[in-house]
């Protein structure tokens, strides 16, 4: 069974990051997949009662706002929607009267985000920071703006992760950075990743 949620205003990678760990931790729950630019969570699941996940969602996830030059949280209100969500495709041989869905591979996720304009390639430096293909510069991850986020479990092992980011450095430059992540994450990448995930809220 597929949940998608939407979750418009849900711009905080950190709790995105949480949730999604949350929601894997569940069992019966398969795989999941998020995009804060598409406010959207994609939840594959053993017939699991949606409100369940709706709760957990409810209760981790919030958004990152200004109010009178303050930086503040605002709450979340998950919708449960069949959005033909991004992190999907859809079958080419659906049964009769309903329509299946294979979760989005990371080729799909790396196409889709080069149509959408991420163009440029990222990578983690020795020194802990992104430097853009595009450009040829490095730049501190803590300043790097995160548009988009998909992770992959691997088929045979939930604990072998790859994270796709779709991310705008100072220059203008717009493109991926993708890294394992779990505990093959290599040490640059890791700095890089930690340094994302702590990012002003500014």
């Amino acid at each position: 069974m597929k949940t998608d949620l939407r979750v418009d205003g849900a711009n905080c990678s950190l709790c995105m990051n949480d949730v999604v760990d949350q929601l894997r931790q569940i069992d019966g729950v398969r795989s999941v997949n998020s995009s804060i630019s598409r406010g959207c969570v994609a939840i594959d699941h053993d017939d699991l009662d949606p409100e369940t996940l709706v709760s957990i969602v409810r209760s981790s996830l919030h958004g990152v706002a200004m109010s009178s030059n303050e930086t503040v949280m605002s709450s979340i209100e998950p919708v449960v929607a069949f959005l033909h969500c991004t992190h999907r495709a859809e079958d080419d041989s659906p049964t009769a009267g309903q329509t299946q869905h294979r979760l989005e591979t990371l080729t799909d996720a790396l196409s889709r985000l080069r149509a959408d304009g991420y163009r440029s390639d990222f990578f983690a430096t020795d020194h802990g920071e992104l430097a853009c293909r595009g450009c040829d510069r490095s730049t501190d991850p803590a300043y790097v703006q995160v548009d988009h986020t998909v992770r992959f479990e691997g088929d045979t092992n939930p604990d072998d992760q790859d994270i796709v980011l779709a991310i705008e450095c100072g220059c203008g430059c717009k493109g991926v950075y993708s890294a394992a992540y779990g505990p093959s994450t290599p040490p640059e990448d890791a700095a890089v990743l930690r340094r994302l995930a702590r990012k002003p809220l500014t």
